[in-house]
């Protein structure tokens, strides 16, 4: 895919010092940026430009209505599955426990795109759009850095729009009700992602999300650190880690449970299924099997 720089105009000042988040139009041009901070850190921070930031405020805020407003039977009609690599994938609305919904959305399966709130649909794929530029940003500089010999054509990515075979790679809009009926279940525990290579997080408007920093094992608060909507929390995947044969390492992240709902947009770039099994079953890893498990990883 080409990767087009977006605008990367101004945006609002910083929360609390952490880690300076790389703006995307210069990561793009200096990927060792990007590469030398996943490997230290097993993430980096990219800042978007404000047209970027605003296409995922847009959708984050649409989102979170169609959650809030949409009945419990309207949102399963949307449960879609597809045929990937000989087996079955989920799109569409899932929740996989008490304290999280998802809608699940992948290249060559927009139709499982909610329409109502109307803006909702236009605004998903606009934001799909920014995260997956990031994602393809971040892989591709790690790759170099860390994977040179790793054919990218080789792994059966599906990005950009206008492609009709169905991807692998999910964007989730997933919400977090932080509510009393869920407070006895963790919106997440300590994990990694399988079986993508890299996974992009907007820093969201709840507090919420967690990282544990390679460089020194302290756990970071992202949405204390960072813009929400404006910085993208960018981090290592199980399948990276095994083709960087460890040089690069899986970052471990959860989700805490926050004083108000939580809308987290989460897209994570993935091989094609039986790609990332083998990639994973050297490591001695389980293989990813079909179908897949229900959304929340």
């Amino acid at each position: 895919m080409d990767v087009h720089a977006a605008d990367d105009a101004a945006a609002p000042p910083r929360p609390e010092r952490g880690m300076d988040a790389i703006p995307l139009r210069r990561a793009q041009q200096e990927p060792a940026l990007v590469a030398a901070a996943l490997e230290r850190h097993s993430f980096a921070v990219i800042a978007l430009g404000e047209r970027d930031a605003r296409a995922v405020r847009d959708c984050a805020a649409s989102a979170r209505e169609f959650f809030q407003s949409t009945p419990d039977a309207g949102k399963a009609r949307l449960r879609k599955s597809f045929a990937d690599a000989g087996g079955e994938g989920l799109v569409g609305y899932n929740r996989p426990h008490a304290a999280k919904e998802v809608v699940r959305v992948r290249r060559g399966c927009h139709d499982a795109v909610p329409r109502c709130p109307v803006s909702l649909r236009g605004r998903v794929l606009g934001a799909f759009d920014v995260l997956e530029r990031v994602a393809v940003c971040a892989w591709r500089a790690a790759r170099a850095a860390a994977a040179p010999d790793c054919a990218e054509d080789e792994l059966g990515l599906v990005v950009g729009p206008g492609s009709e075979a169905i991807s692998s790679s999910p964007f989730d809009l997933m919400y977090y009700a932080n509510d009393a009926a869920a407070a006895a279940e963790p919106n997440s525990t300590p994990h990694v992602d399988s079986p993508g290579l890299v996974t992009a997080i907007p820093v969201a408007g709840t507090p919420g999300l967690r990282v544990r920093d390679r460089a020194t094992g302290d756990v970071v608060e992202a949405e204390r650190r960072y813009r929400p909507h404006a910085d993208v929390v960018v981090f290592v995947d199980a399948a990276l880690q095994a083709l960087s044969r460890g040089r690069l390492r899986a970052c471990t992240h959860d989700v805490a449970k926050g004083p108000a709902p939580r809308l987290s947009l989460v897209y994570e770039l993935r091989p094609a299924m039986a790609v990332a099994a083998a990639i994973l079953a050297p490591q001695g890893r389980k293989r990813r099997r079909a179908p897949d498990p229900p959304p929340g990883d």
